[in-house]
């Protein structure tokens, strides 16, 4: 009896279990309620329209990363058809910004180039650019500098009678700018230099693929270890030019020693440019262009003037130190006072040479900093002496401000950049063009 009892209770328990779980039974009385399935999905949001590739902002997921800002149609870049003739070659991964002290960039630099297999005139006049990063304003150059020679051969060549072939107005205007700047015909050579090496392995493809490798190379070195050691000494003809643009600012104090233009590279410039040659130096980082400037001014200003483009009118502005938006707190206080935020997004968008912030999609680059090389201390005791060092007062500042146009009449990725209307898009770009003096 008590048996039959006790496993009646059992099954009423679990009778009552079961109607709890089920949400009552077929009557669906008390307990859970039961979750039915529903077909219906969740709103899709709107989707945004699609650009077309050429007008795409960089992406590291688009599958076409040498189709950017510096490729699009607006660019002035598109004309050599990059974009094109370049497509679907992949990513070039390379670091946005370098540490040239690193070891391996400090070591003794590796030895010229045979001149006579890198150009196929080493004769003619040289072009230098100094951190040329991506390559493309070196290719423009060198490109409406072939079509500008073309176009004076055919003028001379050309009877009375025939209309001979002129050139675009704008590339035409930018090529005589350049070779009247240069003090040098149109037929030159261009090197690039580049710490960089798989952006120096991609430009030089570049050169092949416009057929301009006669006339361009870019060379893997640290331009403040290369030059300064006999680099260019067995370049048989004259360095007509030596192009500093956009370089990495290095905004700490401690690591100002880390900048392109250190007093071996000023010599370099002093003891290499051919006289009437000249030294051409810019950046939209105010301390940075400055701190170029007083370097060649100090170390060998006996050597260079300010060209004569300085002194036409209305065609500088006054050095008044560094714009407010440089400036911690909105104004005053010297060139490298930024807050901490400031300049940590300023140290990711001005990458030296660059190519800037623009084409990261075509370097997928990382930034690197913080490589301290373990002498913190050290060089924060060398800050706190230069502190008490007198500030160098430039003559040139004074006397010839900054250029408001750049007189090669082609920009840089960077430059193009900042006043394209980018996020890092500046009020000024500082330039200073420097001529090597005769005798």
């Amino acid at each position: 009896m008590s048996s039959s009892i006790a496993s009646g209770a059992k099954a009423a328990a679990a009778a009552a279990a079961a109607e709890r779980a089920g949400g009552g039974g077929d009557g669906g009385g008390g307990g859970r309620k039961q979750h039915k399935p529903t077909n219906k999905q969740k709103p899709q949001k709107p989707q945004k329209p699609q650009l077309p590739a050429t007008d795409r902002p960089p992406s590291r997921q688009d599958p076409d990363a040498i189709r950017t800002i510096g490729d699009n149609p607006g660019s002035p870049f598109f004309e050599l058809g990059l974009a094109i003739s370049c497509a679907g070659q992949g990513k070039t991964r390379a670091r946005q910004h370098v540490n040239p002290l690193r070891a391996e960039f400090s070591a003794p630099p590796p030895p010229p180039p045979d001149w006579s297999k890198t150009f196929a005139d080493p004769t003619r006049p040289l072009v230098v650019d100094v951190g040329c990063g991506q390559g493309r304003f070196l290719l423009l150059l060198a490109r409406r500098m072939r079509e500008l020679r073309a176009a004076e051969a055919q003028q001379q060549t050309a009877p009375p009678k025939q209309s001979p072939a002129v050139l675009l107005p704008t590339a035409a205007t930018a090529a005589k700018a350049a070779a009247a700047t240069f003090a040098a015909t149109p037929a030159c050579n261009y090197l690039g230099i580049e710490i960089r090496e798989a952006l120096v392995d991609r430009a030089n493809r570049w050169a092949e693929v416009l057929g301009l490798q006669d006339d361009v190379a870019f060379c893997f070195a640290n331009a403040t270890v290369a030059l300064p050691a006999c680099f260019l000494d067995a370049y048989p003809g004259p360095v007509v030019a030596c192009l500093l643009q956009f370089p990495d600012p290095h905004w700490k104090k401690r690591h100002h020693k880390r900048r392109v233009l250190q007093p071996a590279l000023a010599r370099f410039l002093r003891d290499r440019v051919a006289p009437g040659g000249c030294v051409f130096l810019q950046s939209d980082i105010h301390s940075a262009a400055a701190a170029m400037r007083d370097a060649v001014e100090a170390e060998c200003g006996g050597a260079f003037e300010l060209s004569g483009e300085h002194f036409e009118a209305g065609a500088t502005f006054p050095d008044a130190g560094p714009p407010p938006e440089q400036v911690r707190g909105g104004g005053g206080g010297g060139t490298d006072q930024l807050s901490k935020k400031q300049r940590m997004g300023e140290d990711q968008r001005a990458a030296a040479g660059a190519a800037g912030a623009a084409d990261k999609a075509a370097d997928d680059g990382g930034d690197e900093d913080g490589d301290d090389d373990g002498d913190d201390a050290e060089e924060e005791e060398e800050d706190e002496e230069d502190d008490d060092a007198a500030p160098f007062v430039s003559a040139w500042a004074r006397e010839g401000g900054w250029l408001s146009v750049n007189p090669l009449g082609v920009p840089t990725e960077r430059e193009h950049y900042v006043t394209s209307g980018g996020k890092s898009a500046r009020k000024s770009i500082f330039r200073v063009l420097l001529r090597r003096r005769r005798g």
